[in-house]
């Protein structure tokens, strides 16, 4: 079943292009609007939440971030970026230990999935923060 539906002329898969090429030149509060629209035109494309949810990053929104990487993982609970993203944006926040969580899950799923590049990056990442935490 195809997500995207037609608006005004425009489908929601032209918006996530713009998006893209928004977030690449910069332009965050232009891409978050895109991704918007398409999260308000197919509002399950859990791509739409995860690619706004960078683009907050990007602007310092954490809390904004950890909702839309939040969203992804409701629309899709095997989504390791999504965990490792809302993990970097809770780290930032301050909130290690649930930042830790988000990391061990991404971790787990990166090598359920068999993401070979992903998986020792996370699991070491992982192993450094619990490293730093006991010597804080």
């Amino acid at each position: 079943m195809n997500v995207y539906k037609i608006f005004g002329g425009k489908f929601a898969k032209d918006y996530i292009v713009q998006g893209y090429a928004k977030y690449e030149l910069g332009d965050y509060q232009g891409a978050i609007a895109d991704f918007t629209e398409v999260v308000r035109l197919a509002p399950n494309d859990s791509n739409a939440y995860y690619c706004r949810g960078n683009s907050k990053v990007k602007l310092g929104d954490y809390q904004g971030a950890i909702a839309d990487f939040t969203e992804v993982i409701r629309l899709d609970p095997n989504d390791a970026n999504a965990y490792f993203s809302r993990g970097y944006a809770k780290y930032e926040l301050g909130d290690k230990k649930v930042a830790i969580a988000d990391y061990n899950e991404a971790a787990q799923l990166f090598k359920q999935q068999s993401l070979t590049d992903n998986y020792p990056k996370t699991a070491d990442l992982v192993e450094s923060l619990y490293q730093f935490k006991r010597v804080s």
